[in-house]
């Protein structure tokens, strides 16, 4: 998780330079799977709180030269709308320099007080076959808070000496 790519980072004097950050998800927001012969059980995506705040750009990453860097990371929101979890996307790893260290303990600092409200498993429960099609028919839907993960990608950058937000 996050306190494992930690390091110990040297306290550097304030400098007039900035540094910003941009997110971007990796994934689509919803998720399908087919069951046999029924509705497909679907999964209400977890939406982010208009109030999480951006990891900030670090003043001694900023300080120690760090031009730029992605940080990948993947955070398991809980059943509660919290952070359950956060760790390194596997098929995308973060380089192993003092510049993505830096970055990366900056991310874990800001995500891990991000709030969502929660994603949720929509099962159809079947009812009897009122119809007489030889199927049950869908009378309603359980729907349960889950746990899900989802994928986002932080941009740090700076250009001409000042940190710029920059989007793909």
């Amino acid at each position: 998780g996050c306190s494992a790519r930690q390091h110990s980072a040297t306290v550097v004097p304030p400098n007039t330079r900035e540094g910003r950050t941009s997110v971007r998800i990796l994934q689509s927001e919803s998720k399908k799977s087919q069951l046999p012969d029924a509705v497909a059980e679907t999964i209400t995506p977890a939406y982010a709180s208009d109030d999480n705040k951006l990891p900030e750009y670090p003043a001694h990453a900023l300080a120690a030269g760090c031009q730029q860097g992605l940080v990948p990371i993947r955070l398991y929101i809980g059943v509660d709308g919290n952070v359950a979890r956060v760790l390194p996307i596997p098929s995308r790893p973060v380089a192993e320099d003092q510049c993505h260290s830096a970055f990366w303990a900056a991310t874990c600092v800001a995500v891990e007080t991000w709030r969502f409200s929660p994603a949720f498993r929509q099962t159809p429960q079947p009812g009897p076959d009122v119809d007489g099609d030889g199927r049950p028919d869908l009378t309603r839907w359980e729907q349960k808070p889950t746990m899900i993960y989802l994928d986002f990608e932080f941009t740090f950058r700076v250009v001409e000496g000042k940190g710029q937000v920059l989007s793909r």
